[in-house]
């Protein structure tokens, strides 16, 4: 989905805001006036396939931003991205005080996943790790593993949640032989039925090595393809007695470059894939992957220069000094993301490109009262916070991007704002929606009644986006969701005669219906 040269400039919409309440909050149970995003209280923005995601905010600026202080809420949308909210308030849930949320992820339905620090009231350990599907425990730091590979084991910490678009819980906890004793290692779970295993301390992974026994040994900052089929992490391998070494690992396997070489610290990266002489790898914990196996990663590399690098499916594409669509890329890259249609997008020199085009950086305007217009200006993209979505932005060809940062100075979620043309709510996008375009078109001022791409009016350009998504599910649904189907001749035809009885149908929306 790359972007045209005639587009119109894309528009972000701020979702939340450092010193406010978040959108919603005050209606959840516990709420409390001074429960305001923080200054840094962004955590990692998950998205489902149909368009629901979850970020994890951090409240309350009076505790400071130590430890375990301030009070943690999830804000996200579970109606396909439509009415961002606040979702749920950290509480105390069947006798268990949470007092974090950490690592989250959300399902088509609108369910989410996530990790806890709980208080144990029976110090010591003062908390306890833990893992959650809504409000339901699944487990905690010293529960015994019942099920799968690892039964007779102990959980001990839970990071790196994420929850697949149906529904399955994936996650990566330490565990150990006793209960609440030393870790003995660290593995990758499926399902909280059957406690199932990708990947372990152990694992032998290629002829690489083995997975170091020991907390850690997973990097949490684990990352999942839409569908959940893939997913790419990095993990650390026995080196010696005591050292060990980073490889990035797809589905339990090396990470390979076009070459063939392994992509693990200290290798050599060869000029075949965009190396130079005396480089080595050496990986910055930034990636990405899709369905289709496609991978995005960043490199703060050893032995050369200018050494901060960029790389898909494991061949430099960008290195640190070149310049990108009048930008020199200067420092390391902050955020990288990729979606399925094979958009790349990443964030370097606070600076967002997509493909490769200057899409944001500081300076760019960003709407923060919902009129349409940009108002306030980014100020600072060294949060780095990243993701990139199937689902098309309003007003082009760009695909919906959701960034952390910090707009006019305060620390802010932000995204591209989506285009909706289901009207009806009924997750496709047909005739009937054109029907309430047509009953809305110079009135209306919502999407309710035709207003596809948020600017309050329901004109040509909302036409224009129901044009282009007409026999979708919406606003994504399913990943065939994204391609764009032409309407057939009776549709048009229908469509045609209404336009005329409207009076409205010139030359620009002749153009526009390409017939």
């Amino acid at each position: 989905m790359a972007a045209s040269d005639n587009q119109a400039a894309p528009l972000f919409e701020r979702l939340y805001v450092q010193n406010q309440v978040l959108p919603g909050a005050s209606a959840l149970p516990g709420f409390n006036a001074v429960d305001t995003a923080r200054d840094n209280g962004n955590r990692s923005l998950v998205t489902a396939p149909n368009g629901n995601f979850v970020v994890t905010v951090n409240t309350d600026p009076t505790q400071g931003n130590a430890g375990f202080v301030g009070t943690f809420y999830h804000f996200g949308s579970t109606d396909q991205g439509i009415t961002p909210t606040a979702l749920r308030r950290e509480s105390t849930i069947a006798g268990q005080e949470q007092e974090t949320f950490s690592s989250n992820g959300i399902d088509n339905a609108g369910n989410i996943t996530y990790t806890a620090t709980i208080k144990n009231p029976s110090a010591p350990p003062t908390r306890f790790g833990s893992l959650w599907e809504n409000d339901t425990l699944i487990f905690r730091h010293g529960d015994a593993i019942t099920t799968g590979p690892l039964a007779g084991n102990f959980f001990a910490s839970a990071s790196g949640a994420y929850r697949s678009p149906t529904g399955i819980s994936n996650w990566i906890s330490s565990y150990s032989d006793t209960s609440l004793g030393a870790s003995t290692g660290s593995a990758l779970f499926r399902s909280t039925t059957n406690f199932d295993v990708l990947l372990k301390s152990g694992d032998m992974i290629g002829t690489e090595g083995t997975i170091v026994s020991e907390s850690g040994a997973i990097l949490a900052n684990i990352r999942w393809s839409d569908s959940g089929n893939n997913y790419i992490t990095e993990v650390d391998l026995e080196a010696g007695f005591t050292a060990t070494e980073d490889l990035l690992v797809i589905n339990g396997q090396p990470a390979t470059t076009p070459s063939g070489a392994v992509i693990r610290k200290g290798n050599a990266v060869s000029a075949i894939d965009g190396g130079l002489s005396g480089e080595t790898w050496d990986l910055s914990g930034l990636y990405d992957i899709n369905n289709t196996g496609d991978f995005i990663f960043s490199a703060f590399n050893d032995g050369v220069v200018n050494d901060s690098v960029l790389a898909l499916n494991g061949a430099i594409i960008h290195r640190e000094n070149e310049v990108v669509d009048g930008v020199s890329l200067s420092g390391q890259v902050q955020g990288v993301a990729i979606n399925d249609i094979g958009d790349i997008a990443y964030v370097w020199n606070d600076t967002l490109f997509i493909n490769d085009q200057v899409i944001a950086g500081l300076g760019t305007l960003v709407d923060t009262n919902a009129d349409g217009v940009g108002d306030t200006p980014i100020t600072n993209q060294a949060l780095g916070q990243i993701e990139i979505t199937n689902l098309p932005a309003a007003g082009g060809d760009l695909p919906v991007v959701y960034l952390g940062l910090d707009v006019g100075g305060l620390t802010s979620q932000i995204r591209l704002i989506p285009a909706f043309a289901d009207f009806d709510d009924d997750d496709d996008i047909d005739g009937r929606d054109f029907l309430i375009w047509q009953r809305g078109y110079g009135t209306g001022t919502s999407r309710a009644e035709g207003d596809a791409n948020w600017d309050g009016l329901v004109d040509e350009s909302d036409l224009a986006i129901w044009q282009a998504r007409y026999g979708q599910t919406a606003p994504g649904g399913t990943l065939s969701g994204v391609l764009v189907r032409v309407p057939e001749p009776t549709s048009l035809s229908i469509i045609l005669v209404a336009l005329v009885c409207l009076g409205i149908y010139r030359g620009q929306l002749h153009a526009t219906l390409q017939i």
